[in-house]
């Protein structure tokens, strides 16, 4: 935190807010302290040395010299040479298109649940070229019936009966 000896020392002298100074000196050495920064001048600009012989760079706009030789005579009735014409002006921007955020998954019945077990063989089974559907649901009954015996599930409960009817 800064101290009031801290601002003594980076104000000048006439900024500083003494209960001795009324508003009008205040202001006063306030305008002074930034006058004299935006009044003043910028330097001016000095021109880069250009080498002997070597003309200088023409600005936009206007006419470019045409070299001179020491052996060649000037042309007396010369064409005044083209302008350097201006750049065109740059094309806009493409605007930037933000994909639209993907839709909400869904939630999977409970019949696909009880698929992603038996999913990669019936992937290899279909590769295998089995064309039809019937022949396939007869395999993941075969391949869900024997996960479900692996679990522990016995044949005939309710869940093995809702799991072989939600393949056909």
């Amino acid at each position: 935190m800064r101290t009031p000896s801290d601002e003594r020392a980076v104000l000048p002298a006439g900024l500083l807010n003494s209960p001795k100074s009324d508003d009008t000196q205040q202001q006063q050495a306030v305008a002074s302290f930034v006058n004299n920064f935006t009044d003043a001048p910028p330097p001016p600009l000095l021109p880069l040395p250009v080498a002997q012989g070597v003309p200088a760079q023409p600005r936009l706009g206007q006419a470019v010299p045409a070299p001179v030789h020491a052996s060649a005579p000037a042309p007396a009735s010369a064409p005044a040479p083209a302008p350097i014409p201006a750049p065109a002006p740059a094309p806009e921007p493409a605007p930037i298109i933000v994909p639209a955020p993907a839709p909400a998954r869904l939630r999977r019945p409970r019949s696909q649940h009880l698929l992603r077990w038996c999913w990669r063989p019936l992937n290899r089974l279909w590769s295998q070229r089995y064309r039809s559907w019937p022949d396939l649901a007869a395999v993941a009954q075969e391949i869900l019936r024997k996960k479900l015996e692996g679990l522990g599930a016995a044949a005939g409960t309710r869940q093995w009966t809702e799991t072989v009817g939600s393949v056909r």
